[in-house]
Formats: C-alpha cells, structure tokens, sequence
C-alpha cells in the first residue's frame, strides 16, 4: 500500500471499529449507579404528588436515571440476574393522559455495556392508591447483552409494563415503576426510573 493510502485506509478502519462498538460514551454502571442514589436521596421520603397539582394540559420533561435488574435462563436452565442502570429521558403530555420516555445507554454491573434502547410507550391515565394519578404505559426493546454464561448475544427482546407517578408537591420528580412482561424464558427486566424535571 502506498504512504498516501495509509492514512484513509487507517480512517477507514476506525470509522468501521467504530460502528461496530456503537460509538458514543461508554455507559458505566458504577457512574449510574452513583447519581440513582443521589436521585433517591432527593425524592426522601416519598411523597406522590396530589391529583389537583398534577397538571390537566401541557407537557413536562424529565431526565434521571434507571435501576433495576434483568434476569435471564443461562444454559443449564438456571435463572441469573444481573443489576443494570441506564439513562432515563420522560416526557408527560398531561392533557393527553400520557407518558412517554427512553432508557438508553444501559450497562450491566459485571457484563458491562448493554446496546440498544428501552421505549416506553404511554397508554392513558388511571387512578391509584389514595387518589393518586397514575400515567400506564408499556416498554419495549432490542438489547445486545452478555448472557449469563458470559456469551454475547444480540436481539435480546425485553417488554413489560410501565406505570408512573408525579412525586413532590409540585411535581418536581417523577418515578416509574417497570414491570416484565413475556414468556418465562424470555429475559425479564424489572426497576425504576427516578427522574427530575427539566
């Protein structure tokens, strides 16, 4: 290869190393572990937010993080878990009764990064316990993961259920509970978002 060449096919090669590793930031779950528990701290004691200071129009977003865990079959039939963390996006449309959100860069706290999105997907408004507002909705997604035998594997579907709450008087924070959903032998997360506004 020519001297002129080397430089593009060196560039070339890091554009495609690059692709392969989902660029981006490496997610680190001590790092989100870390701001979860100072969200916790911060929404101490719990406090839901009263139905007439929840608003009936406009929209609020929230950003936090997610904590939780995701438990898997490994090859001999036998169920591991693994406590993962994530980035958490939020959005409530509070005329339309719905909340929608993202948990992105997901990491594992032994496995490691996890690649792919969680989408939650709001379906309406109920009430809870005491009155309280709750937004339901479902989540989904496609991860790439490190199975419990310490495979990589991609394709990894995760669906269940999302239901959150306005927490705080004023509805400054929010909290999300994830429940799983699908077969027993599909991997099953399960956690909460915490999430400020923004």
């Amino acid at each position: 290869m020519t001297a002129a060449l080397r430089p593009l096919a060196t560039l070339a090669a890091l554009i495609v190393v690059s692709a392969c590793n989902n660029s981006g930031p490496v997610p680190n779950y001590a790092s989100l572990d870390r701001r979860y528990d100072s969200l916790a701290e911060a929404v101490s004691p719990l406090s839901f937010t009263p139905a007439a200071n929840v608003p009936t129009s406009g929209r609020a977003s929230y950003k936090g993080v997610f904590s939780g865990s995701v438990v898997e079959q490994n090859n001999n039939g036998d169920l591991a878990s693994e406590r993962i963390a994530g980035d958490a996006r939020l959005t409530f449309r509070f005329g339309a009764d719905r909340m929608d959100g993202r948990i992105s860069g997901l990491a594992g706290e032994t496995m490691g990064p996890i690649y792919g999105d969680i989408t939650i997907t709001g379906t309406g408004k109920t009430t809870g316990l005491s009155g309280v507002p709750v937004f339901d909705g479902t989540y989904a997604g496609d991860l790439e993961l490190q199975t419990p035998d310490g495979d990589p594997r991609s394709g990894v579907a995760v669906l269940g259920t999302a239901n959150g709450s306005l927490v705080q008087g004023n509805g400054s924070k929010a909290i999300v509970f994830l429940t799983p959903g699908g077969g027993s032998a599909d991997p099953r997360i399960t956690g909460l978002i915490l999430a400020r506004q923004q």
